[in-house]
């Protein structure tokens, strides 16, 4: 199995976890293609509900008598530390105690999906945060696991959910079929819900993953508009608090006149018609300003960075997409700044705006058409290597290098 992670004290291996050996989408490598998963999985096949968080790793310290708790790559890092608090908050320490116990006798470690919707929102929407069990892992490079009734037995005694075994698929030809089904346009979806897609694990133990349209959809727009938000911010600025509504400006000019009358009916003489004069000037000066910041087209605005804010708006031909990214390139200047303050939780006041809220706000507006839903996804595929080694880089700058990486020789 890869992913090993330990930590070393005098030499002794105190903590030990298992992950996945790695494994891929469908269509990303030679053997994941659609018409060669009959050699690579063999059926029965069962399809997981492949959940949309981090994983999170918890096995046995053998000095301290207590969890060894890790995230993906580390036992230490912001991740970590969120998975740890979600695990204290559900279990009191006794349970850990007992759980420790329990993983020690069964010379096992166990793996979750590990979902914060604060602290770590992606693609799919959750109201609170969840941890998963996803497997129970026997402590040896064998990598053996246990089944799925073995699995549940472990969850309900421990109080944990379960992944969800979604469908099963006796041949290849059910399996293919479901596939293309699924895959069709970005409106398919699973008991109603937005998922990320599912894992699909043959009866010999061989896996591939399954990401559906949809998520690989927003994905997509979650890195394309806080590209576009970094170059918007990055030119100058507008203080759209100089700009009028129609209706502001007419009852300005509405003013002007109110004012030249009176001027006209005192003929320029008397404290009423200084007045009036004086407040002419004033509201004069306020229209000044705002047709000087009328006037800046988007294009001036943008300067340099407009034809590299073009691209991006037009570098997805799907016409979801463009209708997306149109309306995102309107929004006002402090929603582009707060795209990318993933330093600021969302749920406090101007913070982190994400691709969760800004898909809502979109499909709020006028600019959302859901009948686009339903246009074919297959001439608009892209590989997500990019998406996928910028999650790496945002994961790996929280948390830090791992502790290691190495298989320990047991």
């Amino acid at each position: 199995m890869d992913g090993c992670i330990f930590s070393t004290c005098s030499n002794l291996a105190y903590g030990f976890v298992i992950e996945y050996d790695k494994f891929f989408n469908i269509d990303e490598r030679t053997e994941t293609k659609l018409e060669n998963l009959d050699q690579l999985l063999t059926f029965p096949v069962v399809a997981y509900l492949k959940e949309n968080g981090f994983l999170g790793n918890i096995g046995v310290d053998e000095v301290n008598h207590s969890l060894f708790i890790a995230s993906k790559s580390s036992n230490g890092g912001t991740y970590q530390a969120c998975f740890e608090n979600l695990l204290k908050q559900q279990k009191t320490p006794e349970e850990l105690h007992q759980m420790w116990v329990d993983l020690k006798d069964q010379e096992a470690c166990a793996v979750f999906e590990v979902i914060e919707p604060i602290f770590d929102p992606h693609m799919i929407d959750y109201d609170s945060p969840r941890l998963v069990l996803l497997d129970v892992f026997h402590r040896s490079l064998s990598g053996n696991k246990y089944n799925y009734a073995q699995l549940e037995e472990w969850g309900k005694k421990w109080g944990f959910e379960v992944k969800e075994k979604a469908m099963v698929f006796h041949t290849p030809q059910q399996l293919k079929t479901f596939i293309s089904k699924a895959t069709e346009d970005l409106s398919y979806r699973f008991k109603g819900q937005d998922v990320e897609g599912f894992v699909l694990e043959g009866s010999n133990g061989a896996q591939t993953k399954l990401k559906l349209p949809h998520y690989a959809f927003w994905k997509r727009m979650r890195s394309t508009s806080m590209r576009m938000a970094r170059l918007i911010c990055q030119t100058p600025h507008l203080d759209e608090t100089l700009l009028l509504s129609p209706e502001q400006e007419q009852s300005l000019r509405n003013s002007i006149d109110e004012q030249r009358l009176i001027v006209k009916t005192h003929k320029g003489q008397g404290p009423e018609a200084i007045a009036a004069l004086h407040q002419i000037k004033e509201v004069s000066h306020r229209l000044e300003q705002h047709q000087k910041a009328k006037s800046l087209t988007e294009q001036q605005l943008y300067s340099e960075h407009y034809p590299a804010i073009e691209h991006l708006m037009n570098a997805d031909a799907h016409p979801l997409a463009r209708s997306f990214l149109n309306w995102f390139s309107q929004l006002p200047r402090n929603i582009h700044e707060r795209v990318n303050q993933r330093n600021i939780p969302k749920n406090e006041p101007n913070g982190w705006v994400d691709i969760l809220t800004l898909r809502q706000w979109f499909i709020e507006s006028k600019d959302y058409d859901a009948s686009l839903l339903k246009t074919p996804w297959k001439d608009f595929r892209f590989h997500e290597e990019d998406d996928e080694q910028s999650d790496y880089e945002d994961k790996a700058a929280e948390e830090g290098p791992a502790q290691s990486s190495k298989k320990p020789k047991l």
